[in-house]
């Protein structure tokens, strides 16, 4: 999954922290989140965009 802002250089409210908690154990395993810049070309230019790259594993569920 990759989040990032709507708009280079604001504000958005979503933070590593919040990624982390939203995908922790026992549901999910070796959750990452790493800091990372998308750059798109448009008609008017380069556009940058500060996002968050989240690697995660959905885990098993456990077999009684």
């Amino acid at each position: 999954m990759l989040a990032f802002s709507a708009a280079a250089g604001h504000g958005w409210g979503l933070t590593a922290d919040y990624l982390r908690a939203s995908f922790a154990g026992p549901d999910w395993t070796s959750t990452g989140v790493t800091e990372t810049t998308i750059h798109a070309r448009t008609a008017e230019g380069e556009l940058v965009l500060p996002a968050l790259l989240l690697r995660t594993i959905r885990a098993l569920p456990s077999r009684h």
